[in-house]
């Protein structure tokens, strides 16, 4: 790149990298770039209308979304979209909640903001922006607060990865069902004082999140819900067994 960011939003549109804000040791900044492969070169695209870190960034139909972030000491709830076929940025509705160092993945045909914190606390609180009306409304709550979360898709579910709790660093995973619209964690293995592989615990919400304690492994692209397979292997299990769990296609 041309120049020094860090805490730069990164998604892939189509063929090419695309590097969105990220600050510069004093603000969040408006640059952005992408980088095309084939030719191996950054090139600079339209700046952002604000200049942010920490943002949630991820393509959806085409566009590139700019979601919330950081100024400079404030959390935004703005959105951005850009379009390539126009080099320009617009805002879109802004979030519920103003957030930064969220996850934000393109699932069920919506875009999710997962997580994040609000400047004083971590959150456990998920938003969902239809493109089709460009509204957000809440979804369901995490088990666990996570700031500054890794987010990504396989098959029919969306995964929360690590975090920060506002108390801890976390290495804890869990992930949304499609079907069940809840969230479920997976604990690693020896967390838990627990005897038994499966626990049930309330979310935030009030409902109850069923807790698997092993070790897994993903197999496959997982894109679009193809090829797509887990490997469970769970010491603490009755039989002590292994058992391979296939995602629905």
């Amino acid at each position: 790149m041309g120049f020094i960011t860090t805490a730069c939003g990164v998604c892939n549109l189509g063929d090419k990298i695309y590097c969105i804000g990220g600050w510069n040791g004093q603000v969040g900044i408006r640059q952005c770039d992408v980088l095309d492969p084939d030719i191996g070169k950054w090139i600079s695209i339209a700046a952002l209308q604000t200049g942010r870190y920490q943002a949630g960034v991820c393509a959806m139909n085409g566009q590139v979304f700019a979601v919330g972030g950081c100024d400079a000491w404030n959390c935004l709830n703005s959105v951005e979209v850009y379009d390539p076929e126009t080099d320009e940025w617009s805002f879109t509705s802004e979030m519920i909640t103003a957030r930064r160092g969220c996850g934000v993945a393109h699932f069920k045909g919506k875009l999710y903001a997962v997580g994040g914190s609000d400047g004083t606390h971590a959150l456990s609180s998920t938003e969902i922006y239809d493109p089709e009306t460009k509204t957000w409304t809440p979804g369901p709550n995490m088990t666990t607060p996570r700031a500054n979360v890794g987010v990504a898709v396989i098959g029919t579910r969306l995964y929360a990865v690590g975090g920060f709790s506002g108390k801890a660093f976390l290495n804890s995973i869990e992930y949304l069902d499609e079907k069940t619209d809840e969230w479920t964690t997976f604990m690693p293995k020896g967390s838990s004082t627990s005897s038994s592989p499966f626990s049930s615990s309330p979310t935030p919400s009030g409902k109850s999140s069923l807790t698997h304690q092993f070790n897994f492994e993903s197999r496959g692209n997982g894109e679009n819900g193809q090829d797509t397979s887990f490997k469970i292997s769970d010491a603490e299990a009755q039989n002590g067994s292994n058992c391979v769990h296939e995602e629905e296609k």
